[in-house]
């Protein structure tokens, strides 16, 4: 994935990365169920992260943060998307994405 050209602006920049993830959800091979679930997945976890993280100072708030940790590894859980021992350290690192990339994410 390439950098952002500096004349993007954030929400052009986030479009573009979503229409990357829909892109690769239509690009797989016939029947494979599993890598469409998956990206569904994904995206409907990133628009719910976005949601969260929106609020005012929820990086402040170890609480919220451990909320939307809780309710990431219950939906890929549920989903059945990945292993239970990989499920704390995806969550993890999903919470860590939102931190780093936050205005990116609310700006959309």
């Amino acid at each position: 994935m390439s950098l952002p050209v500096r004349s993007q602006t954030p929400q052009d920049t986030g479009k573009k990365r979503a229409g990357q993830i829909a892109d690769l959800c239509h690009y797989r091979k016939p029947g494979d169920v599993k890598m469409k679930r998956f990206c569904e997945a994904v995206i409907d976890m990133v628009d719910h992260i976005r949601q969260e993280i929106a609020d005012v100072d929820f990086w402040r708030s170890r609480p919220a943060q451990e909320i939307l940790k809780k309710w990431i590894i219950y939906e890929i859980d549920d989903l059945d998307l990945v292993p239970f021992e990989k499920q704390e350290k995806l969550a993890d690192r999903f919470v860590e994405l939102a931190k780093a990339i936050h205005t990116r994410l609310v700006a959309t």
